[in-house]
């Protein structure tokens, strides 16, 4: 139920990483951060979508020394921008993306139309004050 026009150029595509805390690790007590990879869509306007599909590394413990290791970071990159340029070259053909299948709506592109019209610099601003 989004409007979006069917023209090449109306959107774009990438493969971002977001770094997740996965918890403590069971044995050691240190968290244990990874990097976690998205595919996220950005319309001309700045609305921003991201993907249903995320890409994870793996959280192995080191079997001599018993602590966490994040292990095929860059796999999990390289899946992510594989996603990210076959839907960018579908797009640039003429498709339009499914915004209510697969995709759910993130926060827009920061100064964007979007971003500005849906006045996010406030909400931050109200959120800033109540956590003091």
């Amino acid at each position: 139920m989004y409007n979006v026009k069917k023209e090449v150029g109306f959107a774009y595509v990438e493969a971002a990483g977001w770094l997740v805390d996965t918890g403590e690790h069971r044995d050691d007590g240190h968290p244990v951060i990874k990097e976690v990879f998205y595919v996220w869509l950005t319309l001309r306007n700045g609305q921003r979508f991201s993907h249903e599909r995320s890409f994870s590394p793996l959280v192995e413990v080191c079997p001599d020394y018993g602590y966490a290791v994040v292990t095929g970071t860059k796999e999990a990159k390289a899946k992510a921008a594989a996603l990210a340029t076959r839907i960018q070259a579908a797009i640039d053909g003429g498709a339009i993306p499914d915004l209510d299948g697969r995709w759910h709506e993130i926060e827009p592109a920061y100064g964007s139309d979007a971003y500005q019209s849906q006045g996010i610099e406030a909400m931050r601003c109200e959120q800033e004050k109540a956590e003091g």
